[in-house]
């Protein structure tokens, strides 16, 4: 076969698989459009948002009023129960604590520092007293190179590339695991980031607050605010190596919290893709019941997020209807509000194992101000980009990138959990031009009734979500990061390409 010949079979390949590929979403969109309700939906919302779930509080019978009504209509679908004991729900371990009773003080050698003040616990019941190691910002090549057994370990808050204080978190969960692998008995870490100050930190995270129950209850894990001034000559003596001695006293309070994600999954048709997994998800939870505003304290968040379960109630529905090659996971994550709880929960305990998720399509915004496009956070990096835009034009609206990349909004949505474990994802937002008075007039507020929302426009949106995801559950290809992403390392290491 000489080159001409191949070049001429190698295009008429890829006319044929571009007309099929055309074919294949003329008929997705036909089949959605006829699919997705916008008063069907309109209708979720209401109940959904509605004072009755009482602002679907993490732990609250308003919330678990939700989850039997997101349930109930995923059973009458005949969506398969992923959850615990052949059921929907997964229980996530939560527990409610409140460091600003947390009776607490760090010591070492004679300066001392108090919780409120310069100290911030989240673990930790009892007295410590041992020697300190210094290891850095505590990566597991740091760790291996200090005898840390028996010692309280200090260390940089986070890592050197993440100083947000969602990502330096995440960061801790890694390093509390390589403490506790090594022998120490504690750690504290050296909190300097810029991005967020400390009196704000301390506002926002010495209350009452709900956390993962991960065992550590018993493992003193702190922030210590750095003070130059005061800490320079300490740090140096620690860097040198000088021995030190530290004391910790903490005597805390939490109770169990009960919380379920919600899981259910629709088999694929595909016998060669119906091993790999779609995760269609939104989280159901909101803030709950809080500071009354203009007379009203129901949180009821129609924006964030009830249309976005209306996301996942319409892809169950079309997905019951019209089985894709690939298997889909419907997930509604609890307590997202509280800091990805549920989804990172989730990402720790799946269902079926993260290899075998090949993409997590998210529903979840601070609400809209652009009736013309949906916003899609992570446009640019993976390569499901084409299937958005197939989506979108097909029901007449405007494909969106990230309006706030400064933000970091990428990171601050259920969709994170599987991007740190290396899933391809995305986080698809109703439209959103910029952080104005529009958005925050609702977000967070008691005013995010359902009664104030577009339904004509989001109509669009669930349709081009849900014809989304259909693409990517139909599609031969496989989802992945595009080259170059920050979390394609994490993908490489789960899927084991070389």
């Amino acid at each position: 076969m000489n080159n001409r010949y191949k070049l001429i079979c190698i295009f008429l390949l890829l006319t044929v698989s571009g007309f099929a590929q055309t074919e294949v979403a003329d008929q997705i969109a036909k089949s959605v459009n006829s699919t997705v309700s916008e008063k069907q939906s309109e209708e979720w919302i209401y109940k959904l948002a509605s004072d009755d779930f009482g602002g679907r509080g993490t732990g609250s019978a308003g919330i678990d009023s939700a989850a039997n009504m997101i349930t109930s209509y995923w059973k009458s679908l005949g969506v398969k129960p992923m959850g615990d004991d052949n059921t929907f729900k997964q229980a996530v371990g939560l527990k409610e604590s409140n460091p600003g009773d947390t009776l607490s003080v760090f010591q070492i050698d004679e300066s001392t520092y108090t919780q409120g003040e310069q100290l911030l616990y989240f673990s930790g019941n009892g007295t410590y007293n041992s020697g300190i190691a210094f290891v850095g910002y505590g990566s597991e090549k740091e760790i291996e190179a200090i005898e840390i057994s028996g010692k309280i370990v200090l260390s940089w808050a986070g890592s050197e590339d993440k100083q947000h204080p969602m990502a330096m978190l995440e960061a801790s969960s890694k390093k509390i695991e390589l403490v506790k692998k090594h022998g120490g008995i504690g750690l504290i870490e050296l909190y300097k980031s810029e991005v967020v100050p400390w009196p704000i930190i301390i506002r926002n995270l010495n209350k009452k607050q709900i956390v993962l129950d991960n065992g550590n209850e018993n493992f003193p894990y702190a922030w210590l605010n750095y003070d130059n001034n005061t800490m320079h000559a300490m740090m140096s003596e620690l860097k040198q190596g000088v021995d030190s001695n530290a004391s910790i006293k903490v005597y805390s309070n939490s109770k169990s919290i009960n919380a379920y994600n919600l899981i259910g999954k629709i088999e694929g048709t595909d016998p060669s893709l119906k091993d790999q997994y779609v995760v269609v998800s939104a989280h159901y939870d909101h803030l709950g019941i809080g500071r009354a505003i203009e007379g009203d304290s129901i949180y009821n968040g129609a924006r964030d997020n009830a249309l976005g379960v209306a996301g996942i109630m319409n892809a169950a529905k079309y997905f019951s209807k019209y089985p894709p090659k690939r298997s889909v996971l419907l997930i509604a994550f609890t307590a997202e509000e509280m800091g990805l709880l549920g989804s990172i929960w989730y990402a720790d305990h799946p269902v079926v194992p993260l290899n075998k998720t090949v993409f997590n399509l998210n529903a979840d915004g601070a609400g809209y101000n652009d009736t013309t496009k949906v916003t899609i956070i992570g446009l640019n990096r993976t390569n499901i980009k084409n299937y958005i835009y197939n989506s979108a034009n097909a029901f007449g609206i405007e494909v969106g990138d990230d309006p706030a990349p400064e933000q970091n909004l990428f990171d601050r949505s259920d969709n994170a959990s599987f991007a740190r474990k290396g899933v391809p994802c995305i986080n698809m937002a109703p439209g959103m031009k910029s952080f104005n008075q529009e958005i925050f007039r609702y977000y967070h507020n008691p005013a995010d009734e359902a009664s104030s929302l577009n339904y004509n426009y989001l109509a669009k949106y669930w349709k081009t979500f849900v014809g989304t995801a259909a693409m990517i559950a139909n599609s031969d290809y496989t989802p992945y990061w595009m080259e170059g992403d920050s979390y394609e390392s994490r993908a490489k290491v789960l899927y084991g390409i070389n």
